[in-house]
C-alpha cells in the first residue's frame, strides 16, 4: 500500500512540474525540413526533420482517407528501393 501511495506522490510531482502548454508548438518548421514522400505503392506522407530526428506522418484528406493518387512505382524498381 505505501508503495502505491509513493508511486502516485512521484506522478503528482513529475506532472506539476510541468509549467508549459504543450498545445503551442515550440517552433514553426522551415520549408526546407518540410517535404512530401511517395511510397512505393502511391500513397503520400509528410516527413518533418527537426535536428537529430525526424518523423513522417500519413497525409489524409478532410475525411480522413490516405491521400495515394501518386503513380505507384513499377514492382522491380519498388523491389531494388529505386526513388522518383
Amino acid at each position: 500500500m505505501n508503495i502505491k501511495i509513493a508511486l502516485a506522490l512521484v506522478g503528482v510531482a513529475a506532472l506539476s512540474a510541468c509549467g508549459s502548454d504543450f498545445n503551442v508548438p515550440l517552433a514553426h518548421p522551415d520549408s526546407e525540413n518540410v517535404g512530401v514522400w511517395v511510397s512505393p505503392t502511391g500513397c503520400q506522407s509528410w516527413y518533418f526533420i527537426e535536428g537529430t530526428g525526424a518523423f513522417m506522418s500519413p497525409r489524409v484528406t478532410p475525411n480522413g482517407r490516405p491521400v495515394c493518387n501518386s503513380p505507384a512505382l513499377p514492382p522491380k524498381a519498388a523491389a531494388a528501393g529505386a526513388a522518383y
